[in-house]
C-alpha cells in the first residue's frame, strides 16, 4: 500500500513508524509525507497558486531510514507514485478552529481533479491536543488547556469533516486515550509526539484505520518503549478506532 500525507511535522510524527510497524506484521507499506514545517491548509493552497516547490518528500519504507527528496510541488508529489490513499490535515495551531477547515474544499478539489481516474481513497488525519504544560504560543487559542483544545478539535472535525464523508484517522483520540493511562507525557516538546509512545500510538492508529492492520499483529515497538506501555498504546488505538468506526 502507498500512502501520501499532505501535511507537516504532525504527519511526520504519524508516519514515522508506520512502515516498520506494518512490516513487522508482514504488510508492505510505502509512506510519504509531503512536508513543510507548520504548513496549514491555507499555505498548501498558497503554494499551489504560486507554483512554488518548497516541499520535502519524506519517504518511509520498512525498517529503512527516512529518505528525503527536496524541491517538490504538490503536483509532483501526486504524480510521484500510484497512491492508494491520500490524507489531509490542518496545522495544529488551527486544528480546533472550525472556520479554518473551509479551506480544505479548494485543496481537496485540486487534488481529486489531479487524481481523476485513479482508484485513490482520501482521509483526514485528526491531530492531537498539546500537552497541558505546553509553551506553544498558539496554545492560548484554547486557554492553555488541553481538554479545551481536544474538544475543539473534535468539534471542528464533527462540523467540517464528517459531513464530507471523509474517513477520519483518530490520532487525536488515540493520543488522548493513551494519556489517560500513561500520563501527560506523549509529546517531546509540548506538541510534537514523543519518539516512543507518541509516535507509536499515531502510527498504529493510521495503520488500523486505513490499512485495517490490527495493532495486536504488530510486533515492532520503538527502542525505549516497554512491552507494558506498548500494550497500553495498542489498547488506546483499538478503542479510538472502534469508537470512530461506530460513529
Amino acid at each position: 500500500m502507498k500512502i501520501l500525507m499532505i501535511g507537516n511535522s504532525f504527519s511526520e510524527d504519524t508516519l514515522t513508524y508506520a512502515a516498520v510497524a506494518a512490516a513487522s506484521a508482514g504488510v508492505e507499506l510505502y509512506g510519504a509525507n509531503l512536508y513543510v514545517g507548520g504548513c496549514s491548509l491555507e499555505q498548501h493552497l498558497s503554494f499551489l497558486a504560486t507554483g512554488e516547490a518548497p516541499y520535502v518528500l519524506q519517504e518511509f519504507r520498512g525498517a529503512e531510514p527516512k529518505h528525503e527528496l527536496h524541491g517538490f510541488t504538490l503536483g509532483a508529489a501526486l504524480r510521484h507514485a500510484d497512491w492508494d490513499v491520500i490524507t489531509f490535515q490542518q496545522v495544529s495551531t488551527q486544528s480546533g478552529l472550525a472556520e479554518t477547515y473551509d479551506l480544505l474544499e479548494p485543496l481537496y478539489a485540486t487534488v481529486t481533479k489531479e487524481m481523476e481516474g485513479r482508484p485513490v481513497r482520501y482521509a483526514w488525519n485528526m491531530t492531537w491536543a498539546y500537552q497541558n504544560n505546553s509553551q506553544h504560543k498558539a496554545f492560548a487559542n484554547y486557554g492553555n488547556d488541553q481538554e479545551t483544545m481536544y474538544r475543539a478539535i473534535l468539534d471542528a472535525v464533527d462540523q467540517k469533516i464528517r459531513p464530507r464523508g471523509l474517513p477520519v484517522i483518530p490520532c487525536g483520540v488515540a493520543v488522548q486515550n493513551a494519556r489517560a493511562v500513561l500520563g501527560d507525557c506523549l509529546t517531546r516538546d509540548g506538541f510534537h509526539l514523543s519518539v516512543t509512545a507518541g509516535r507509536y500510538t499515531a502510527a498504529l492508529t493510521l495503520l488500523f484505520r486505513i490499512v485495517g492492520l490490527d495493532p495486536e499483529r504488530v510486533t515492532f515497538r520503538p527502542e525505549g518503549l516497554s512491552p507494558e506501555d506498548a500494550a497500553l498504546c495498542r489498547a488506546a488505538v483499538t478503542a479510538a478506532v472502534a469508537a470512530e468506526e461506530h460513529r
